[in-house]
């Protein structure tokens, strides 16, 4: 397990002292929970990237207006 409060981070990295966290979301997943997972992972990686779709991006976009 990779995260505190079980969250999981779909793969991790180790690399050059570095630790990297890789959020994979794909078209059918759930947003609600991006933001506390995100939080979480701050808290315990140097680098976090999500990996995502274009219709999840476009719906991510709207949900900051």
């Amino acid at each position: 397990m990779y995260g505190t409060n079980r969250l999981l981070a779909d793969l991790v990295l180790v690399a050059d002292g570095k630790l990297y966290a890789f959020e994979i979301k794909a078209y059918n997943d759930d947003l609600r929970r991006i933001e506390n997972q995100l939080a979480n992972y701050r808290k315990i990686f140097d680098f976090i990237y999500v990996i995502t779709t274009d219709c999840l991006l476009y719906t991510s976009d709207a949900a900051d207006d």
